[in-house]
């Protein structure tokens, strides 16, 4: 008996050990995002949005003070890239009549990764380089309609915006 609560106090300590070990002392999303910021400018953490993009990957989107929207892609405990979509300026002033704007990341053999926000209130649906549906996720963030796909893209670029109807009403000019 006194062996078997021996075991069990072992087990119990051990256990705690790990999780001492594990949200302690290894970066949490957070930290990793902070230590990553792409540019000086203080990060809004508390209004983020995360997307699963996998079991072992996710975004993080999260605007700082400038109002830039930045993206951060995690696997594991480690960042695999980070970036910048659009700032606000570029929203407002730099891209009047740009529908969308976006970003891509890519690593042959390993991962692909293309996100944009959509200014058109009107494109209710994308197609990009002909993959479109459930392969281009868009969703809402801090009054933005984002969009995200893991689809490999290759140049150049297409990129069509639907209406709700299903009419062509965006084409980007490649």
């Amino acid at each position: 008996m006194r062996k078997l609560l021996l075991y069990i106090s072992g087990g119990i300590l051990l256990l705690f050990i790990v999780f001492i070990v594990y949200y302690f002392f290894l970066p949490s999303d957070i930290r990793l995002i902070k230590e990553n910021t792409v540019n000086d400018e203080e990060l809004h953490l508390s209004n983020r949005h995360m997307e699963e993009l996998d079991h072992s990957m996710r975004v993080y989107y999260v605007k700082n003070t400038l109002g830039d929207i930045n993206y951060f892609i995690l696997k594991g405990r480690k960042l695999v890239t980070s970036g910048v979509i659009s700032s606000i300026n570029e929203v407002i002033v730099g891209n009047e009549g740009s529908d969308i704007l976006w970003s891509q990341y890519y690593k042959p053999d390993e991962f692909s990764f293309m996100t944009g926000i959509i200014l058109n209130d009107q494109i209710e649906s994308l197609a990009i380089n002909n993959i479109s549906g459930q392969s281009i996720k868009i969703f809402n963030y801090d009054n933005y309609r984002l969009f995200y796909t893991l689809e490999r893209i290759d140049t150049p670029i297409e990129i069509q915006g639907y209406s709700d109807s299903g009419e062509l009403i965006y084409k980007n000019n490649n």
